[in-house]
């Protein structure tokens, strides 16, 4: 009723109290893996049949590494401990394997047989009943709905299974003590590697940077996800090429799923890549390493080809409100209904905040409530300046008088529409830079650094000026010997000539 009553207001605010019939589809969910196993109605991820996209049924294998000579301990002088038998179940794919999809027909069509296999009381164990399900413990109630399906409705979720999951356990392989002798493991590089990874800048909106690399086992999915997207190419220097390569697959396909566009090439692209990730990963890393978060990603371009770009229904969104909602907490007593009115105001809100003006005496409880950053005044021309600064070079002075005039200023700092950009050596931070800039240049799109922010006082016209990246070259990777090669749009690797530069106009600028 809640619910109900919040679109009623929504919708008789929007079009001038007209009633207009309101119609909600649920095409699908995004969860963690538990979280699927009870909604989809199927067995826990660990299970024969645990992946919620697909029938593969996983194999048991010893967790231990040392297969072979576990096997070889008949003795019984040399008894067995618990590591020697533990088991877990894996999911090894290969090119060849013709895997069926989950849907609801697929659903409908094994309870169906089962059904009758027990209506003619053949006697069934729960070994074969198990292998008749397929996985299909019963049917998901959320295909009642119109458009909801039991199989391709449940999105795969970037947070648990790429960041916290896949790349997680790579990074585990890397660096874990026990698996130093392993010819993948880069653990006596861990120093060099830090060292490098304290030399990158990131953009001050970043939501979190990677903390220490001694401490991969407690980092953030935001914090993967920065390594996994923009730090991934440090690793060249300490992986063994194949292994290297193995990593770029995961990354570039990962550049394309997160894109805002994304087009039918492209995404056939990232199902090569996906396809081939983890095809080959239990050869790189052994068949007891591919868990079912590791089989799980390559059903990602499936969900992409559906649903568009992955950070749309991501559950990093959830978890950046569910951390809002703990920080509201206070009290020891009543939390129930403390959350409960928690929800309600954060919720009123979301509406309210693009509803109401800002000079309302309303809108600093709104933001209070939403987290909104102070948005700072803006001129006509969606820019504030600050921070003028008057050490300009001679020679760069003479430059600028010649091209603009004397009536110029020069700015260490601009805010354009809300988006703060600053020059090379503003920042005193080592970690945080807001001079790294893509913008456009005769409808081509190119990399640069901020070097100064000019104004042209006659005209109220800003001017970046910018060393742009020389010799710049995209990210590639090839496969299928050599013969196919695949660029990762977002990733260029150059040089700055600092002797030279160029300027811009501000709406040049396509972003940070």
């Amino acid at each position: 009723m809640i619910f109900v009553a919040a679109l009623y207001s929504l919708f008789t605010k929007a079009y001038h109290n007209e009633y207009k019939l309101i119609r909600t589809y649920l095409l699908g969910v995004c969860n963690d893996k538990p979280a699927n196993s009870l909604v989809q109605n199927a067995p826990e991820p660990i299970a024969k049949f645990g992946c919620t996209i697909c029938e593969i049924a996983g194999e048991i294998v010893l967790s231990n590494s040392d297969e072979q000579i576990l096997h070889n301990k008949t003795s019984s002088t040399n008894k067995k401990k618990r590591i020697d038998t533990h088991k877990i179940r894996v999911f090894p794919t290969n090119e060849d394997d013709q895997i069926q999809m989950r849907s609801t027909v697929r659903c409908e069509l094994i309870l169906d047989q089962l059904a009758k296999a027990q209506h003619h009381d053949y006697p069934v164990t729960n070994e074969e009943k198990s292998n008749l399900q397929l996985g299909y413990l019963g049917k998901c109630l959320l295909t009642e709905l119109s458009y909801f399906d039991h199989g391709h409705s449940f999105l795969m979720d970037t947070l648990h299974t790429i960041y916290h999951g896949a790349f997680k356990r790579l990074l585990k392989l890397w660096f874990h003590s026990k698996y130093r002798t392993q010819q993948w493991s880069i653990r006596q590089h861990l120093n060099h590697i830090e060292t490098e990874l304290q030399q990158f800048r990131f953009p001050s909106t970043t939501t979190r940077i990677p903390r220490t690399i001694m401490k991969y086992h407690r980092l953030k999915a935001n914090e993967l996800r920065v390594l996994l997207l923009i730090t991934y190419p440090i690793f060249k220097n300490y992986l063994k090429p194949i292994y290297y390569k193995h990593l770029q697959l995961l990354s570039f396909a990962l550049h394309i799923g997160e894109s805002r566009e994304i087009t039918s090439s492209k995404l056939n692209e990232m199902k090569i890549l996906l396809d081939k990730f983890v095809f080959t990963f239990h050869f790189l890393y052994g068949k007891r390493h591919v868990v079912n978060t590791v089989h799980s990603v390559v059903h990602f371009h499936q969900t992409v080809k559906y649903y568009g770009p992955l950070t749309n229904y991501s559950t990093f969104n959830y978890e950046s409100l569910i951390g809002h909602l703990a920080t509201t907490i206070n009290g020891t007593k009543h939390l129930p209904r403390e959350i409960e009115n928690n929800i309600e105001l954060i919720k009123n809100s979301s509406f309210l905040g693009d509803t109401y003006c800002i000079s309302s005496s309303l809108y600093p409880l709104i933001s209070q409530i939403q987290g909104y950053k102070t948005k700072l005044s803006v001129t006509s021309n969606n820019y504030q300046l600050q921070k003028p600064t008057s050490n300009i070079d001679k020679n760069d002075k003479h430059e600028l008088f010649l091209k603009f005039g004397k009536e110029l200023s020069s700015y260490n700092k601009c805010n354009i529409k809300g988006v703060t950009f600053t020059t090379l050596h503003y920042s005193k931070s080592k970690q945080f830079q807001d001079c790294a800039v893509l913008y456009r240049r005769e409808n081509v799109h190119c990399f640069g650094l901020i070097n100064k922010i000019i104004l042209i006082t006659t005209s109220n016209n800003v001017l970046l000026q910018i060393y742009p990246l020389h010799n710049n070259r995209k990210d590639e990777i090839l496969l299928n010997f050599n013969t196919q090669k695949i660029l990762c749009d977002h990733v260029e690797f150059g040089t700055i000539d600092f002797d030279h530069h160029i300027h811009i106009n501000l709406d040049d600028v396509i972003e940070k």
